[in-house]
């Protein structure tokens, strides 16, 4: 598995955010680098977030978000982590790939 680049994590950031799950799961299979990867499971954790936001603040969300609402802040914590761990996952091994030699660089990825 190689690195990828940042315009690969940007794109599959991008197809994940706008298609949610299928977008995700499409980024996912198709990609074979860490970029890809990682920037499909931030793409997720920020498209959770969105569609509390948006059940959260339509009418027909109105009776669930009222009762339950350390839910609504559960998913949206649950996101967020989501996107963090994937976008702290790509640039710490990007610039742990940097310093490792070529010999250990095939042994040690994720």
């Amino acid at each position: 598995m190689t690195i990828g680049t940042d315009g690969m994590f940007i794109c599959t950031f991008l197809i994940s955010f706008l298609f949610t799950w299928i977008g995700f799961l499409l980024s996912l299979c198709l990609s074979n680098t860490v970029a890809g990867r990682c920037g499909a499971l931030s793409g997720l954790g920020l498209s959770i977030v969105k569609w509390v936001v948006i059940a959260r603040h339509n009418k027909w969300g109105d009776n669930i978000a009222d009762a339950n609402s350390w839910l609504w802040w559960l998913l949206v914590l649950c996101g967020f982590l989501l996107f963090v761990r994937g976008s702290l996952q790509y640039v710490r091994v990007k610039y742990e790939w940097a310093r490792l030699t070529g010999q250990v660089r095939r042994f040690r990825l994720m």
